[in-house]
């Protein structure tokens, strides 16, 4: 998919068709409420930070650490690592918020 794409849109938006639309079927496959959903969930978020798209990442690491909490609990390791993405996001932008990494005291 992003190879037949990468011919046809301009380079910014060489994932963003495929992986968005990846995304509804897995969500639609899986279940919003399922683990994998919400990994990948911190998986995009992931790629659309290091492509320069930040300001579309806070929800995407929000709703996979709210799945994940609820499936898991707040000390499992899938959990706490979204909730230090999330925490290294909001701490780049000056705004921990509710995000503070589990193994830092509070």
């Amino acid at each position: 998919f992003i190879g037949i794409s990468s011919f046809i849109l301009p380079r910014k938006f060489y994932f963003r068709i495929p992986l968005r639309s990846g995304g509804i079927t897995t969500r639609r496959t899986l279940g919003e409420e399922h683990p994998d959903y919400a990994n990948r969930l911190n998986n995009l978020a992931a790629l659309l930070m290091d492509t320069g798209y930040a300001d579309e990442v806070e929800p995407l690491y929000r709703e996979a650490l709210t799945i994940l909490e609820a499936v898991f609990g707040a000390e499992h390791p899938d959990t706490q690592t979204v909730r230090e993405n999330l925490a290294w996001l909001l701490a780049n932008r000056s705004d921990t918020g509710d995000a503070t990494p589990r193994d830092t005291p509070l």
